[in-house]
């Protein structure tokens, strides 16, 4: 009997496994994805992915590789963003637009620089170098996935002259999910097998700290979505789940004039995050922004023009209060309001959970 008693431990393991990924593969297999599919006649917007790295440096796939991902995920761009290289020139590669930056190793962290036209400070300089090197080359300066356990970012005295912000990161997601590995690894897994989309989805969170530390910056920086693709889960995948969704109708058909609309956009915080899972982002739009700038008065409002089709709520943090009527954004002290569009989602084991939909750049408020 004492022989035959592993066996029996590791028959019920695997029976207890089992049973702990059923109801998240099945919720996976019931998921309908995106929730909402596009309109008739909707004009999309210009999408692309932003922060992906190839076997430049700690990717798994070839440039190649992320561009014919992107083509069959529907996008128009992509900002590659391998660690310490010298990016090289636009181009387009089975008909997206690749855009090489670099995402520099500091002594505080890791900042990617897109855009820059000169020479930038070497790998391992301080943070401060790394701000002020990547600003003076002319470039538009991010700090990369800056509250994560295994690379934060450490001097934040030096990122208050960061213009860009990751507050939602994929990489960190899945960082994150290995720290839960019950609650938020295990339902990706399984989520995963029956349905990729699911499955990272699953991965999603609430980046509660990200953006308070982005609010309690001196300004309002640029935020932005990051995919941190690696290739796991496949290019894909995380491409058909998330997306940056530009202001234009097109890109120019010159791969540099190109790549300048795109980082424009950017560096402006003219960006929209799209999960697409949950649909598109048709008619939405900030009213009450100060003409051609992201700021706004105090004791004045802001109105949510959101997309229809769904059952969805705007979010709100920071220096702004919602309104009874759900869209409007009362103005009440200087400082930052960021503004949120949540929905609900297939959920992780069963049911629905919200998630975000849209995420806009926080608007500074002024007196």
């Amino acid at each position: 009997m004492r022989r035959r008693w592993p066996h029996r431990t590791g028959l019920l393991l695997l029976l207890v496994s089992a049973a702990a990924l059923l109801p998240p593969f099945v919720a996976g297999l019931r998921a309908r994805y995106p929730v909402v599919p596009p309109a008739s006649g909707e004009q999309p917007r210009v999408l692309g992915a932003y922060h992906v790295h190839t076997t430049r440096s700690d990717g798994r796939g070839s440039i190649e590789d992320v561009a014919t991902a992107a083509r069959n995920a529907g996008l128009s761009f992509v900002v590659l963003t391998d660690h310490n290289v010298i990016p090289g020139p636009p181009r387009f590669v089975d008909g997206v637009l690749l855009i090489e930056g670099v995402e520099l190793s500091t002594s505080a962290g890791h900042y990617v620089a897109l855009g820059a036209r000169g020479p930038l400070t070497t790998a391992r300089s301080t943070g401060a170098d790394a701000v002020r090197s990547v600003a003076d080359s002319g470039g538009f300066g991010v700090l990369a996935h800056p509250v994560q356990h295994k690379n934060p970012w450490r001097d934040w005295d030096a990122a208050s002259a960061a213009p860009g912000f990751e507050l939602y990161s994929g990489d960190t997601f899945l960082r994150d999910a290995l720290g839960a590995p019950l609650t938020r690894l295990l339902p990706a897994a399984a989520g995963w097998l029956a349905q990729p989309m699911h499955g990272v989805m699953a991965l999603v969170g609430d980046p509660v700290e990200p953006r308070e530390r982005m609010l309690g910056l001196p300004r309002a920086p640029v935020a932005l979505c990051a995919h941190d693709a690696h290739g796991f889960p496949p290019y894909e995948d995380v491409f058909r789940a998330m997306a940056l969704a530009l202001p234009l109708e097109q890109l120019a058909t010159a791969p540099e004039e190109a790549a300048a609309q795109v980082v424009g956009a950017l560096a402006r915080g003219d960006a929209l995050c799209v999960f697409r899972a949950l649909g598109g982002a048709p008619g939405f739009r900030l009213e009450g922004l100060e003409a051609g700038a992201r700021r706004a008065r105090v004791g004045g409002s802001l109105v949510v023009h959101m997309p229809g089709g769904q059952p969805a709520e705007v979010r709100v943090w920071g220096s702004g209060v919602l309104a009874a009527d759900g869209r409007t954004v009362r103005l009440t002290r200087p400082g930052r309001v960021h503004v949120e569009i949540w929905s609900q989602a297939p959920g992780r084991w069963w049911g629905r959970e919200a998630k975000p939909w849209l995420v806009a750049s926080p608007v500074e408020v002024v007196p």
